[in-house]
């Protein structure tokens, strides 16, 4: 299965390492496995249970993040996902640029 990948701008190192990676709300948390790049596992704090797996890279020297969902919970639809990231990375200082697929 086939699922969308974002991407956000405007986004500096301090935000992505002290916002960003080290958000947890709407009753989940976020472990990010990787520097600037890696996976994204996010998981609802309900039991444990898991909700998605994402790759991301971010690129410092021009303040783009970019993430694509590569698997997800029947549990969760995807643009839930999206949201959620949305809200993390606006309330962090950036903003969403577009879909990508």
């Amino acid at each position: 299965m086939s699922y969308e990948a974002h991407e956000y701008q405007k986004i500096t190192q301090y935000q992505f390492d002290n916002c960003i990676k080290n958000d947890a709300r709407d009753g989940g948390y976020t472990i990010y496995n990787g520097g600037n790049s890696g996976t994204l596992e996010i998981r609802a704090n309900i039991f444990n249970i898991y909700v998605a797996t994402l790759e991301y890279k971010f690129n410092p020297s021009n303040g783009t993040l970019y993430y694509e969902l590569t698997n997800k919970s029947l549990l969760v639809q995807e643009n839930q996902i999206w949201d959620g990231i949305l809200r993390t990375v606006s309330s962090c200082g950036g903003v969403w640029s577009r879909r990508l697929r």
